[in-house]
């Protein structure tokens, strides 16, 4: 190993407006496990390379689980997990597109599971996981305009928050 790549290494926490803790990991202590946040159901049959129609199992067609995870457990795809992109509801139940061409077109009774997503800002840690505590963003740090601002003369300058908040 070359000694400067030790130097080019993330090292500490990163200064974002949203979380930086993964979903569910011990920094963001979300329980995953909890049966709000996660769903079974099977497959009735392929929409396209990366989607496809499945039975309505009621939250899954909420939009809680875009930018969750999916889980194959049976059929062509057992075994293999992608990310969702959309879950919308459909005239025959739910239409999910995911992340990546799937291997094998879902047939009819394929079955998954679906873990929801996180969009990573404060709201939502606090309306769908009631998780404000562990908050890893700073949702109320000054942007880059803010760097190039000056006063202008009519503005209230009162000290309130940059964030309308």
């Amino acid at each position: 190993m070359r000694p400067y790549r030790a130097l080019n290494r993330p090292v500490g926490r990163k200064f974002l407006h949203v979380c930086d803790a993964v979903l569910g990991d011990a920094r963001c202590g979300a329980d995953l496990a909890n049966a709000a946040f996660q769903v079974a159901t099977t497959s009735i049959r392929a929409a396209g390379s990366r989607s496809f129609i499945c039975a309505d199992a009621g939250a899954l067609s909420k939009g809680d689980f875009a930018g969750g995870t999916l889980t194959w457990s049976s059929g062509g795809n057992a075994g293999q997990t992608a990310i969702i992109r959309s879950a919308k509801a459909h005239s025959d139940g739910v239409l999910v597109e995911v992340d990546r061409d799937l291997i094998d077109p879902p047939q009819e009774g394929d079955a998954f599971s679906a873990v929801v997503g996180c969009d990573k800002r404060k709201q939502t840690c606090a309306a769908k996981f009631d998780n404000l505590n562990n908050f890893r963003g700073f949702p109320y740090m000054p942007g880059e305009t803010w760097v190039t601002a000056y006063p202008v003369g009519g503005d209230v300058h009162d000290g309130g928050s940059q964030s309308g908040g």
